[in-house]
């Protein structure tokens, strides 16, 4: 009897209990799951050409290309223009429609369904051709028929802000990203912005600094500007070991891995860098990390390297020295000894290399060897001249404002990047006289 009493109340509670779970699923899933996914359909059919439709496509093909940038148009008649000045349509800019549609494909699926050329060229199986295609270790093309770039034309719908949609690939599940544009974006204008930002990388100095906020660990990053940079701690003892590489794509913000980057250090733990945007400095910058050209101590140390002083660069007691001493020059030795140019280099003397300040003094090479000491840090440096050449010598002996002159580069100076991306200029200011300084731009 007891036990029926306490049976009784049991099935009361679980009777309640499953009614509220009906009434709880009644609630929120009041379509069926059929439905949902029309509804769902829909929703990003709308979105995709909301606000006029044009959308910046951030797109990976696989993990050793960098990610490509198109400017797509979305409209409501299933059409879809594709603008891009990708590498491999010769770097040009292009445009061309086909077809889109959102389909339902174990989710939500934008599908490009109709061949592109600007775009299905990344999914076609063809052997890939041209001057960028891969080629093995002896030179030779390597015959990718039958999965070419091996990216994708479709891509699961996975989240919308209203903004930015993500997308990963349908075979590939790599992620791919759509943002959203001001509807009277001018595509062409639009790309052209970012290659001009991987064109102002320099291609004299392929090699830039990547440096951890945390540690102040300098790292080499070769090859940035190609998308596909590596990199290895900077003097490492151990450089395969400790060199990486990562793929990723240039923007008008910055630039983005597609994954993480997995930094290896000296000691060989690791870190990781993300997404960068360009900072106020003109570098890029990370919540960890900064890239930035090297220092400038150290591409001055670089005995390949010869630098010519830009006159327009000086500063006011700088000209009136420099025009004084040639103004002397001419004087003391005829009308066709002014002086033309500066230059710094590490030139042989003696068959020894050494570092130099050169001065063209009409048709004499007038050098003054010494040496250069830079700091660790590669912003400050230190010139001493030992000795000088004969051409060099003589007007020592005559000329005293062409000695005043040539002095003002044996001191000691702070040295900078002018732009902190490209190391092809630098500022040399004194610190014994800050009213000293003065740009040596690169020659070779």
């Amino acid at each position: 009897m007891n036990k029926k009493l306490y049976i009784i109340p049991l099935l009361a509670a679980a009777s309640l209990s499953m009614s509220s779970c009906e009434e709880s699923a009644g609630s929120i899933f009041d379509q069926s799951a059929a439905e949902r996914l029309e509804q769902s359909k829909q929703d990003y059919a709308d979105a995709l050409c909301a606000d006029g439709g044009i959308w910046e496509f951030q797109y990976f093909a696989n993990h050793d290309e960098p990610g490509y940038v198109f400017v797509c148009e979305f409209t409501a008649d299933g059409a879809v223009v594709f603008h891009t000045d990708h590498k491999w349509i010769g770097s040009t800019y292009k445009s061309e429609k086909s077809l889109w549609d959102v389909i339902s494909d174990n989710g939500t699926v934008l599908s490009f369904n109709s061949f592109n050329t600007l775009f299905h060229i990344f999914s076609d199986p063809a052997n890939i051709i041209g001057k960028d295609a891969p080629i093995n270790d002896r030179k030779e093309d390597i015959d990718e028929t039958g999965y070419g770039h091996e990216g994708d034309y479709e891509f699961l719908l996975m989240d919308n802000d209203g903004q930015s949609i993500r997308l990963m690939g349908k075979k590939r599940s790599l992620i791919a990203w759509l943002h959203r544009l001001p509807a009277d974006t001018d595509p062409q204008a639009y790309l052209k912005s970012i290659s001009d930002i991987r064109n102002s990388f320099s291609k004299k100095f392929t090699t830039l600094c990547l440096t951890e906020k945390a540690t102040g660990a300098r790292y080499d990053m070769a090859a940035f500007a190609t998308g596909v940079p590596s990199v290895v701690p900077y003097l490492s003892t151990n450089p395969y070991a400790q060199t990486v590489k990562g793929n990723g794509i240039f923007t008008t913000e910055g630039f983005r891995f597609m994954n993480p980057l997995v930094v290896t250090r000296m000691d060989d733990t690791t870190w990781e860098v993300s997404d960068f945007t360009w900072n106020e400095e003109g570098a890029l910058e990370s919540e960890n990390a900064i890239i930035s050209a090297q220092a400038p101590g150290i591409n001055l140390a670089n005995v390949s390297r010869a630098w010519t002083l830009d006159k327009t660069t000086m500063s006011e007691s700088m000209t009136v020295a420099h025009d004084a001493a040639s103004a002397a020059l001419q004087a003391a030795a005829g009308s066709t000894y002014k002086l033309n140019a500066v230059d710094l280099a590490f030139n042989s003397n003696n068959g020894e290399l050494l570092f130099s300040v050169t001065l063209i003094v009409g048709r004499r090479t007038c050098r003054d060897f010494g040496t250069i000491v830079v700091n660790e840090a590669g912003t400050e440096a230190t010139i001493a001249f030992t000795e000088a050449n004969k051409a060099s010598a003589d007007f020592d002996a005559t000329v005293p404002e062409y000695t005043a002159f040539k002095a003002l580069f044996s001191d000691d100076f702070t040295i900078e990047n002018i732009n902190p991306m490209n190391p092809e200029s630098i500022v040399f200011t004194s610190k014994t006289n800050p009213e000293i300084s003065f740009t040596f731009i690169n020659k070779k």
